[in-house]
């Protein structure tokens, strides 16, 4: 078989393809590899939004996440003061 760009590429091979989308059983050659082609290309695109997707869940995770550890640094802060306001209050009840 001559090589072309698309003998390059990393398909699906023909017996997992037409067990996939028996529609196209029947089909050969040039026709048969139009679809494999467009059927590779549908999953690119899934598979890209679904990457676009994760990556936009990991930021917001990651934005969650900073927001969440400076609540806790805050709240530490403000723990520390009460502590120490405490002490003031029981030396001086005491």
């Amino acid at each position: 078989m001559p090589r072309t760009l698309y003998t390059d590429l990393e398909l699906t091979n023909e017996e997992e393809f037409l067990a996939a989308h028996p529609e196209f059983v029947g089909l050969e050659g040039h026709d048969l590899m139009l679809k494999r082609l467009e059927d590779e290309a549908e999953q690119r695109v899934e598979l890209e939004s679904r990457r676009k997707d994760l990556a936009n869940r990991r930021i917001a995770t990651q934005a969650d996440s900073k927001k969440r550890k400076n609540d806790l640094d805050n709240l530490t802060e403000t723990l520390k003061k009460f502590i120490e306001v405490q002490l003031l209050i029981s030396r001086h009840v005491c």
